[in-house]
């Protein structure tokens, strides 16, 4: 399991999405964006790379084989 501390996660700028949150880094392959209650959700894909539309808080982010555990 992966996990990332939210505080720790590089800003990205400029994205289709705008501000994401870095994940893993291998570049993006494409984009889907979704939206849940109202909120537009970014989503990037390109083997193991994950990005995170993170619009506040602090938190922990735990991933396990690409899906967000908690």
């Amino acid at each position: 399991m992966e996990v990332k501390d939210y505080n720790k996660i590089k800003d990205i700028k400029d994205t289709p999405c705008g501000m994401v949150k870095e994940s893993f880094i291998k570049g993006v392959g494409f984009a889907r964006i979704k939206m849940i209650e109202g909120l537009s959700t970014a989503h990037y894909h390109k083997e193991t790379t994950e990005y995170y539309l993170v619009l506040s808080g602090k938190g922990i982010l735990k991933v396990k084989d690409g899906k967000q555990t908690s």
